[in-house]
């Protein structure tokens, strides 16, 4: 009942398309994994009416598996009003950007601020007890005479474990916004830098907020200054890892401070939090300073003297710093007097947060201070006014995010509209993933909403849409086709709301469109839009495993097909591929974690039929390359009327990391741009200082969704004929043979196969795309056995946390896993280890480590790069010649490896 009450208030909001954007936000919560963001995002949802108390509930959490393991696997949406006051939605004016920019700056250089005249400073007397019941009844009373508006805020909980981190892309991809949740003991992880990387990359501005604070009572009950230290320190981590991706086309600097109120302190579980404006609001006046100038005092190098009533910007003996003072002494007197148990003290305080001695009876020590302090400082106030104040609006937004989320032209009807936000514009609807509306076991009935953002344009159900796939190229009928749009609804969680209409900035689920798209598509009304630019997942699929049916269940091989295109379709990064050595179906998975799910997830597909469901033990993706180069080669097409000659040579590195790293920051790694000839080549030229001549000869670079990999075709023939007639069927049997290399049947990658000559016969009926396709296959495998081959495998990045008396068995289990040493860093008593650890030796290292350490050490463990297999696979006795042994013998291969023919001309494969 709670929720429907909420979206009675939301679905006007949302149906109003005539009255701009500004009031609304689009934000992600992410985070590394158990830093709180789903417990703090709890709070929001009680402020917002649609629980009524917290509690550890975690609201967005719908899946059971997800309430079991208490983690975020699936990125959930929730809609939620809250009443502001309207100078905080007001649109952000030049001038006013310029004074944020310039303000900006001053926090960052941490200007000193004058110390208060002797006559203000002595308004303020430390030895008499604030007067908070005062400070609180006056807020209240402004709060009531304030002119408010009804913000809309439209949230994304995302997961924070490294094995789903492409549920984080599809959320930040409809967000303008995010909010990095940090564990303030734990600092900047592994995790919160991917995040943060990822949400720089689509031009989401983020927010911070230090979570689970009370534990800072127990670890340093009685030495503040250690505590700012170490929040100062993930303040500070966070900003490096801010600066480091940060691109500079977002106006003011992405930074996060304290000082402005773009970082909040608190504890989700216990739904309290605050920013460093709450405190200076109390004590600004009673120093005769300004607030802002008084944020800048409760943050870095101000100390502050109570006997002689002065600040310093020096530490001497006799002085505080300025945050421990006005900041952590208040609450830890209110944590101590709670587990003190000292009634009078506990009245004196209950009476100054305006509780009036209102405490349910039975609450003692932590939870009477959660109950108290929650009252005071509710950490959703705190949330929302960040959330308000330092993350844009759609129409903010919308300039420096179009040329990120737009793959068309910057001019074009489309991107005018998106810049605006224009709700009369034509329609343009991003659809990052797809969400399950069918229970489970109803395979053949599986049906998904298709879950987006509206960037311009208008939504009504029953209109009619053009749904462009993700590789939909403008010009060509494949990828497009011409359907209504039954239902549009927004998303409460577990829970929908339809609505009459939807315009830009609105986050909806559209339903019944599911049957003509796979994982994302473009929803638009114009006849020349461009498809929305695909996302850039930071994880590879390196974890994957067979699954077939009991040849006793009837029908089961059909059922098994529709369940494993169900599970490709919710997954944003799940892949399914049919072996043809045994015709199983293959599941390929970022991480062990995500396996699991998605045979969780599989079987719930099936439903009854789950029980003749025959899954095989995790195996991991291996890239077979190039060992150098490859002399001219002829391939026959089949028919023995068409000859083609190639040479290979492994891919410049350069190449491979701009295609397949993210974090290259180079356009090529846009799917969109590497299936344009134009756009890949002016990105060739561009980025990579190509000849112009050269660039244009590029048939293929990389093979779109189907292989992580970066393989490169191209035309260097002269003369030939025919060949232009062909050269779809070359590209095809090109990717073709990508897919499974010469010696184990793995994917390729970095490989440049250039085209020298070709000889077609004159009669079009002998060289039809079939024979082709064959040829430039054969053509490829004849290439790689001339050039020699390398085997590739995927490699962690391991971070273990562990305390320093554990540091020796940490080292043990690492060396015992093969790992190599990256850094190493020892603070307070902890020792962090990061290393790297190939894939096919993870299955058994957290075990192993916990082991070692007795449950003393913790790892993360996140995709990184790809790495050889030492040895050479055609050298018996090599490590590469074993694993290479243990693949064919898993797929059924023969044993000896194919070898090089003698002559160079060779008949297709």
């Amino acid at each position: 009942m709670c929720a429907k009450r909420v979206a009675d208030r939301i679905v006007p909001l949302v149906c109003d398309t005539k009255s701009g954007t500004h009031h609304i936000r689009n934000i992600a919560v992410i985070a590394h994994v158990d830093h709180g963001k789903t417990t703090l995002t709890d709070s929001l949802c009680v402020k917002a009416g649609l629980i009524g108390s917290a509690n550890g509930r975690r609201y967005m959490d719908s899946r059971p598996d997800e309430q079991d393991r208490t983690i975020t696997i699936k990125s959930s949406s929730v809609s939620m009003p809250f009443a502001v006051p309207s100078q905080w939605l007001e649109p952000k004016t030049e001038a006013r950007m310029r004074e944020e920019k310039i303000q900006a700056e001053d926090w960052k250089k941490a200007s000193k601020s004058p110390s208060p005249s002797r006559k203000n400073a002595s308004r303020y007397d430390s030895s008499k007890p604030i007067q908070w019941r005062k400070f609180l009844e006056s807020k209240q009373d402004a709060e009531a005479k304030t002119q408010t508006k009804t913000m809309l805020v439209n949230l994304i909980d995302s997961p924070g474990h490294a094995d789903f981190t492409s549920e984080v892309s599809a959320a930040l991809r409809l967000t303008d916004g995010a909010v990095v949740v940090m564990d303030c003991a734990k600092g900047v992880c592994v995790q919160t830098r991917t995040v943060v990387r990822q949400a720089l990359t689509e031009r989401v501005r983020p927010v911070a907020f230090l979570n689970k604070l009370d534990k800072m009572f127990t670890r340093w009950p009685s030495d503040p200054e250690t505590c700012y230290r170490a929040l100062e320190k993930g303040v500070q981590d966070l900003n490096i890892a801010i600066g480091a991706n940060e691109e500079g086309v977002m106006g003011k600097s992405c930074t996060v401070w304290p000082q402005n109120g773009s970082v909040g302190f608190g504890s989700g579980l216990q739904g309290w939090g605050f920013t460093l404006r709450d405190f200076a609001r109390i004590y600004h006046d009673r120093h005769g300073i300004s607030e802002r100038k008084m944020m800048k005092k409760l943050w870095g190098e101000h100390f502050y003297d109570p006997k002689r009533k002065k600040w310093s910007t020096t530490r001497t003996k006799n002085n505080i710093r300025g945050f421990c003072w006005f900041v952590l002494r208040p609450i830890t007197n209110l944590y101590n007097a709670c587990i003190s148990g000292d009634a009078s003290k506990i009245a004196k305080w209950t009476k100054r947060v305006c509780l009036d001695g209102k405490i349910p009876e039975g609450l003692k020590s932590d939870k009477l201070f959660a109950y108290v302090i929650k009252q005071w400082m509710p950490a959703a106030n705190a949330l929302v006014e960040m959330i308000a104040v330092h993350l844009p609006s759609p129409v903010e937004a919308a300039e420096y995010r179009l040329p990120v989320v737009y793959s068309g032209p910057q001019d074009d009807e489309c991107a005018r509209a998106i810049k605006k936000c224009d709700p009369d514009g034509p329609l343009m609807l991003c659809i990052s993933k797809m969400v399950p509306s069918a229970p489970e076991g109803s395979v053949g009935a599986m049906r998904f909403w298709a879950f987006g953002r509206i960037f311009s344009g208008t939504l009504r159900p029953g209109d009619q849409v053009r749904i462009l796939s993700s590789d939909y190229i403008p010009g060509r009928k494949h990828g497009s086709c011409v359907r209504p749009a039954p239902s549009v609804s927004i998303l409460m969680g577990a829970r929908k709301a339809a609505v009459g209409a939807a315009g830009p900035g609105a986050v909806v689920a559209v339903g019944g469109i599911d049957r003509f798209m796979r994982k994302r598509a473009t929803l638009t009304t114009s006849q020349v839009a461009h498809s929305f630019a695909g996302m850039r997942l930071t994880a590879a699929a390196v974890v994957r495993t067979a699954v077939h049916m009991d040849s006793k269940q009837k029908g089961g091989r059909e059922k098994l097909a529709l369940a494993l295109n169900a599970l490709e379709q919710s997954d944003p990064l799940v892949k399914v591929v049919r072996s043809k050595e045994s015709g199983e179906f293959i599941v390929c998975a970022c991480g062990s974690l995500h396996l699991e799910i998605c045979i969780k997830d599989l079987k719930g597909f099936l439903g009854s039929k789950a029980l003749g469901l025959i899954v095989s033990d995790p195996i991991v993706s291996y890239r077979e390359t190039l060992a150098g180069p490859a002399e001219s080669v002829i391939s026959k097409s089949p028919n023995g009327h068409n000859r083609l000659h190639v040479k290979a040579k492994p891919l410049d590195r350069e190449i491979v990391k701009a295609v397949t790293d993210p974090e290259s920051g180079s356009s090529l790694s846009d799917p969109m741009v590497l299936a344009d000839d134009k756009k890949r080549a002016r990105a060739l030229v561009s980025e990579l200082g190509w000849n112009p001549t050269s660039a244009k000869k590029v048939w293929s670079l990389s093979t779109g969704e189907s292989v992580d990999a970066a393989n490169l075709l191209a035309d260097e023939s002269k003369g030939a004929q025919h060949l232009h007639e062909v050269k779809e069927a070359i590209i095809d049997g090109f990717h073709q043979g990508l897919y499974e290399g010469a010696i184990a049947g793995e994917p390729l990658s970095g490989v440049h196969l250039s085209i020298e000559d070709v000889k077609l016969h004159g009669d079009s009926a002998h060289r039809g795309s079939r024979q082709i396709g064959s040829m430039a296959k054969g053509a490829l495998y004849a290439a790689q056995l001339e050039a020699g081959t390398r085997i590739l495998e995927p490699v962690f990045l391991v971070s273990v946390s562990a305390a320093k008396e554990a540091e020796a068995n940490v080292y043990k289990a690492l060396h015992k896993a093969g790992a190599s040493i990256v850094d190493a860093n020892a603070a307070q008593g902890m020792v962090d280890i990061k290393a790297h650890l190939p894939v096919r030796m993870s299955t058994t290292f957290p075990q192993d480590l916990s082991s070692e350490t007795r449950g003393e050490a913790q790892a993360d463990m996140v995709f990184s790069h790809w790495d050889y297999v030492k040895g050479d696979p055609h050298i018996e006795g090599t490590e590469a010649r074993m694993l290479v042994d243990a693949i064919r013998k898993r797929k059924g291969m023969t044993v000896d490896l194919p070898k090089s023919q003698p002559t160079k001309k060779r008949a297709s494969k």
